[in-house]
């Protein structure tokens, strides 16, 4: 038995059909290597809040306060393959290499690539900024959503190039015939990247399929600098006259991830239904450092903490709690609790916050 390896010789024409036909992939920045690792650790640094100068004493510019960071840790998980057989009874037309490798684009084309765009885009919801409304925009009103999510954007430094808005046909119809936006500018059919229609508020829309978002989600706006989705072939191979097969049996392995950047997390906006989103996490501590805090998030199968300023979505110091979180290893003064809670079906709470002081 032959075994062709195709990695080497079809890798670089397959992650090019993989980037021509994902909605998502092109509009994802590309500067973090996983060249070669299963896992990349990011490090944030934390900043400080500035003080007023005191010009006599001692802590002239303020409290010491080391200068600290969150650790990001982002770790590849979705290992799919795929595999075929191109009997030489049916491949009397062609050579069994040209038509397996011609199989394996169209399946990279119309499985894997679907497959990964909406686990990207449920990635990216799950970690973003989720925001509410009671009942899905009509063209009455998606201006007014509309603009609430470039306001967030700007409010919260996002860079206003690259901004991309994912919306279904149906949204898309709406914004067309919003009176607002009868003005949508057209892009040249030269510049047109996939699913790109058109640029509403500075953000290049892209039209997906419904299929592609969460039920009871509406639009997906992103930063390019914000969100990360590396995909790695890892193996595409062909083996020729394998036992029990007359001719070929076609065998693929994708790896691939999406991650939103902890620093950069206020470039992802999501607007869903309201009773869809969890309730933001409650924390209560009768008596810090002696009793317990007890957090809790209703509806949520997972919730994480904090205890040193980070977000609880991102921090690789964050801990899972089912209820009550222990008071060892408190420090007198104030300790700072950020909780969050996660759902299968539902869509990710705010981030609480809650400062205890111990005596």
């Amino acid at each position: 038995m032959a075994t062709i390896n195709l990695a080497a010789k079809y890798a670089s024409q397959i992650e090019n059909v993989f980037g021509a036909s994902s909605f998502v992939k092109p509009n994802t920045d590309e500067h973090i290597d996983f060249s070669g690792a299963q896992e990349v650790k990011v490090y944030t640094l934390q900043t400080n809040k500035p003080t007023t100068y005191k010009r006599n004493g001692g802590s002239r510019y303020g409290n010491l306060e080391e200068i600290g960071e969150t650790v990001q840790n982002l770790r590849m998980s979705q290992d799919t393959a795929f595999c075929g057989t191109v009997d030489k009874g049916n491949a009397a037309d062609q050579p069994i290499k040209n038509k397996a490798s011609a199989w394996i684009r169209e399946e990279i084309r119309l499985e894997i690539t679907p497959m990964a765009d909406k686990y990207a885009l449920s990635r990216f919801i799950r970690f973003g900024h989720v925001a509410t409304v009671t009942a899905e925009p009509t063209k009455t009103n998606i201006h007014d959503e509309l603009t609430k999510c470039v306001e967030y954007f700007d409010d919260h430094l996002v860079p206003e190039s690259d901004r991309v808005l994912y919306v279904t046909a149906k949204m898309y119809s709406y914004i067309r015939m919003a009176p607002e936006f009868l003005g949508v500018d057209k892009l040249g059919e030269a510049s047109l990247s996939r699913g790109t229609v058109g640029e509403v508020h500075g953000m290049k829309v892209v039209k997906v399929p419904a299929s592609y978002l969460p039920a009871n989600c509406y639009f997906v706006a992103t930063n390019k600098k914000s969100v990360i989705f590396p995909y790695k072939i890892n193996e595409t191979k062909v083996h020729t006259d394998p036992v029990g097969v007359s001719g070929a049996v076609v065998e693929g392995r994708q790896y691939y991830d999406a991650f939103v950047m902890a620093a950069k997390c206020d470039g992802v906006y999501a607007l869903v239904k309201a009773s869809e989103k969890l309730a933001a996490p409650t924390l209560e501590c009768a008596t810090p450092g002696t009793t317990p805090v007890t957090v809790k998030c209703s509806g949520a199968n997972e919730i994480r903490y904090t205890t040193d300023g980070s977000d609880p979505r991102f921090s690789d110091s964050a801990k899972l709690t089912s209820g009550s979180v222990g008071t060892t290893g408190w420090q007198a003064g104030d300790t700072v609790f950020r909780a969050v809670g996660f759902a299968d079906g539902k869509f990710t709470s705010d981030v609480a916050e809650q400062t205890f002081t111990k005596a």
